[in-house]
């Protein structure tokens, strides 16, 4: 499911429950949700929100699909391998083979983002890929996580390499903190809305 809000030329799609294990991610992005329905969207902006990207991980509470695919993993990026199956982030029998990944793909293909914010749990930090990093560091300022340009491992077949590293697109992660969902929302939302007000005023 996809919500949309506002009719701006720059469009920006936030993606949360990529990963069905770390639900927080899906709580700050229909906190957001509502808070678009509630108060006014940047007239320069249309803003998608997914809320469950992942909706049968996010049920069994798992990180994976239905067919224990890593969603994350099976973006049809440069990087993608079909060895990489590390910790329970099996990537698929080939790039895009899964249905969640093809919606996330055909939403890209019919709605061509400008930016894209991706909600992960629980490293506590603000990661971007491409050119991202001043989106990264308005969140951070905000929500007051560090910047971590790497994660400390690979990512390959991620959505992030997909649309950050390959096609050049500021993709920016909020990786959640540990800690209750609510706590989550207090410092994630204003961070969110801050990152859209400064999409809508950049060039």
């Amino acid at each position: 499911m996809a919500a949309i809000y506002g009719t701006g030329e720059k469009r920006v799609i936030v993606f949360g429950g990529i990963h069905g294990n770390e639900s927080d991610s899906s709580i700050v992005a229909k906190a957001l949700m509502g808070s678009l329905m509630q108060e006014a969207v940047p007239e320069e902006l249309t803003v998608i929100v997914v809320p469950d990207a992942n909706p049968d991980g996010l049920f069994a509470n798992t990180r994976v699909n239905a067919r224990g695919v890593d969603i994350n993993r099976n973006f049809p990026s440069t990087s993608w391998r079909s060895e990489y199956r590390y910790n329970n982030q099996f990537p698929g029998i080939e790039p895009a083979s899964e249905p969640e990944t093809k919606a996330i793909i055909n939403l890209l293909e019919k709605s061509p983002p400008d930016y894209i914010i991706t909600l992960h749990a629980a490293l506590g930090c603000v990661n971007w890929d491409g050119p991202g990093e001043q989106l990264a560091r308005v969140i951070a300022n905000v929500n007051g996580y560090p910047l971590c340009s790497y994660l400390g491992y690979e990512t390959p077949g991620s959505l992030g390499t997909l649309m950050g590293v390959d096609k050049k697109l500021p993709f920016v992660t909020i990786e959640l903190r540990n800690s209750r969902a609510v706590e989550l929302v207090q410092e994630n939302l204003p961070a969110l809305r801050a990152v859209l007000s400064y999409m809508a005023s950049s060039k």
